[in-house]
């Protein structure tokens, strides 16, 4: 199972331009965070799964990808864990093969 958070336009733009992929990676995180704290599982699923999507293409970029880069998207994968187990009420959440580093 392989879900896209990022619409193909915008993915190709970040890929084309990855000075933004900062700026769209700290907003969807931050939104994500105020989406869980008001209990808004289904739009903090939008945020934390767009904010994963890009710090993913830094990472599978030979460019870009560094320390920060994987810590950055360790964190979004970590909240995007967090949503889900908030939107199915489970303990634990595996994390789909796709979710790896190609």
């Amino acid at each position: 199972m392989h879900y896209r958070f990022l619409c193909p336009g915008h993915r190709h733009w970040l890929t084309r331009h990855p000075e933004n992929v900062l700026p769209v990676w700290k907003d969807a995180m931050e939104a994500s965070h105020r989406q869980v704290c008001k209990g808004q599982w289904q739009n903090a699923l939008k945020f934390a799964g767009t904010a994963f999507e890009a710090a993913r293409l830094m990472v599978n970029n030979p460019q870009y990808c560094d320390r920060l880069w994987i810590q950055r998207w360790s964190a979004s994968e970590a909240l995007l864990r967090m949503v889900v187990q908030g939107l199915s009420g489970i303990d634990r959440v595996a994390v789909p093969a796709s979710a790896s580093v190609h």
